[in-house]
C-alpha cells in the first residue's frame, strides 16, 4: 500500500479512538462478518484477516469460536505491533507484516475457511486488486469464504455526491453528540477529503467488486448489507 497515513503511531491510536463514532454502523458490520463466518463453518476454524489494523474483526471472531486459528497481517508496522501485543497470550493467532499490493505472498496453510477483511482493501492500487481476489479464492478450502466488509462509492456521480455529504452531516452530529465538538458542515467535508487523500482511500463501487470477484472465479458473490458508504460483501462456491 502506498500511502503514509498508518505508519505514525498517533495516526493509528487516533483513529482507533473515533472510528466507531466516524464509521456508520461499524459495530454491525463486523458482527455480521463474524456470525457469517462462523455459523457456516464447522468443526476448528482457519480464518486469514488481511489488512487486519489492530484486530477488531477477529477479535470479533473468536468471541463466536474462541479456538479458531487466525492469521493475520497488516502493511503498517505500527498497526502489526499494536496487534501482536493484544493477542500475545493466544497461542493461535499469529500476525505478521505484509502489502496487499504484492497478492497474499507464500503461506504454509492452503485450506482456510474464511479469508476476512474489514476497512482495509479501498487503500489497495486498484490494478492490483484481481490479483488479490484470485490468490484469497486459491488459499480457502471448497467449502470457504470471503467476506469484505469496506468503504465504497457510488456507482452514480450525482448519488455519490449526494451520499458523502449525507454522512458528512451524520458524523457532525455524532462529534457533537458523543465529544461535544461543532463543526461546520463545510470544514468537516473539508477535512474528511484531506483525510482521505492522506489515508490513500481509493473505493470503488460495489459492482467493481463484484465484477471481480466473478471474473477471479467466484460463482456466488453478495452483498449481506450497506448502510451509507460502507457495506459488506461475500463470495463463495456455495
Amino acid at each position: 500500500m502506498t500511502n503514509q497515513g498508518w505508519k505514525a503511531p498517533e495516526a493509528a491510536e487516533k483513529y482507533k479512538e473515533l472510528v466507531d463514532l466516524v464509521a456508520p454502523g461499524r459495530r454491525e458490520i463486523l458482527t455480521a462478518i463474524a456470525r457469517l463466518v462462523t455459523e457456516t463453518a464447522s468443526g476448528p476454524l482457519c480464518i486469514m484477516d488481511i489488512g487486519c489494523g489492530w484486530g477488531d474483526v477477529s477479535a470479533e471472531i473468536l468471541k463466536y469460536s474462541p479456538d479458531a486459528r487466525v492469521v493475520m497481517s497488516d502493511f503498517s508496522e505500527v498497526m502489526v505491533d499494536i496487534t501482536s501485543e493484544r493477542f500475545k497470550g493466544n497461542p493461535n493467532v499469529s500476525v505478521f507484516q505484509h502489502d496487499l499490493n504484492t497478492g497474499l505472498g507464500s503461506f504454509e496453510e492452503k485450506n482456510y475457511d474464511a479469508v476476512v477483511s474489514c476497512f482495509a482493501l479501498h487503500h489497495l492500487e486498484y490494478e492490483n486488486r484481481v490479483g488479490l481476489y484470485s490468490d484469497i479464492r486459491t488459499v480457502l478450502k471448497p467449502t470457504g469464504v470471503f467476506i469484505n466488509g469496506d468503504l465504497f462509492k457510488c456507482d452514480s456521480l450525482m448519488i455519490n455526491e449526494w451520499e458523502f455529504d449525507n454522512y458528512i452531516r451524520w458524523m457532525a452530529v455524532q462529534l457533537k453528540e458523543k465529544l461535544g465538538q461543532e463543526h461546520t458542515f463545510s470544514a468537516l467535508k473539508t477535512r474528511q477529503l484531506n483525510n482521505y487523500q492522506t489515508m490513500g482511500d481509493k473505493p470503488g463501487t460495489v459492482w467493481d467488486m463484484y465484477n471481480d470477484l466473478k471474473a477471479v472465479g467466484f460463482p456466488f458473490v453478495d452483498c449481506i448489507c450497506k448502510y451509507q458508504n460502507l457495506a459488506v460483501l461475500a463470495a463463495g462456491n456455495r
